[in-house]
């Protein structure tokens, strides 16, 4: 890349050569801290949305559940909502299979009689 400058003590122009410091076709090189930042607000994300929409759910749809089922899923969003309190994002993601497996037979029940009315 080259510039123009002035020489300050003779007054005179000067063509300055300056070698970009990445390849202009490729991406900005981020830090190992900067993408597990990232990575650690996106998972906070998506499970800040999941327990939202697990606890919609559960608000719309109690009635289809037993109440041990109803008590082991609060269980678990409360779980995942003291690892949102964290910044390790692997007891974040792992709080939310756990939730998510403890959902499943739920969704899945919900699914079949869903099924059954259509």
């Amino acid at each position: 890349m080259a510039k123009i400058g002035i020489n300050l003590s003779t007054g005179s122009l000067q063509k300055q050569e300056k070698k970009a410091d990445t390849d202009p076709g490729s991406a900005p090189v981020q830090s190992n801290e900067d993408i597990a930042t990232r990575a650690l607000t996106d998972a906070k994300s998506e499970a800040g949305q999941m327990t939202d929409a697990t606890e919609g759910f559960l608000q719309k749809n109690w009635e289809l559940l037993r109440e041990e089922e109803i008590s082991a899923i609060y269980a678990a969003i409360v779980q995942l909502q003291e690892a949102l309190r964290s910044t390790d994002k692997e007891l974040i993601l792992s709080r939310m299979e756990h939730l998510n497996e403890i959902t499943r037979p739920f969704a899945e029940r919900l699914m079949h009689l869903t099924a059954g009315k259509a």
